[in-house]
């Protein structure tokens, strides 16, 4: 019995301290800058929805040199010429389980040959 009051006097106590702690202070109003807009602004606001869309994707390539009649390399001047993507991730490739590191002069090389 003694047990049961106890608890009672605390579930009390819990929400009478909830309900008396004062809501949260709504976020001050936004405000405008006045600063003129920046040149990462000016270009989004040029760009179309298909070439925003294509910003936010990052591909995969490999760190070693494409032969441009490669389907590989076709793939991937598509996804940057077309698509618009945002980025590419210069990975390692495996070859029958073995890890072959990338390449970087001949990464810089293939991203010479895309520019």
């Amino acid at each position: 019995m003694q047990i049961r009051l106890a608890l009672a006097a605390f579930l009390a106590a819990a929400l009478l301290t909830t309900a008396t702690t004062t809501p949260p202070k709504s976020p001050a109003p936004h405000r405008t800058s006045s600063r003129p807009a920046s040149a990462d602004q000016l270009m989004a606001k040029r760009l179309s929805l298909e070439e925003r869309v294509g910003q936010l994707i990052v591909v995969r390539g490999y760190g070693d040199y494409l032969p441009s009649e490669n389907q590989e390399y076709r793939t991937l001047i598509h996804w940057i010429r077309d698509l618009h993507i945002g980025g590419m991730i210069v990975a390692n490739r495996i070859r029958s389980g073995r890890v072959i590191n990338a390449q970087p002069f001949e990464m810089a090389a293939f991203l010479n040959h895309l520019q």
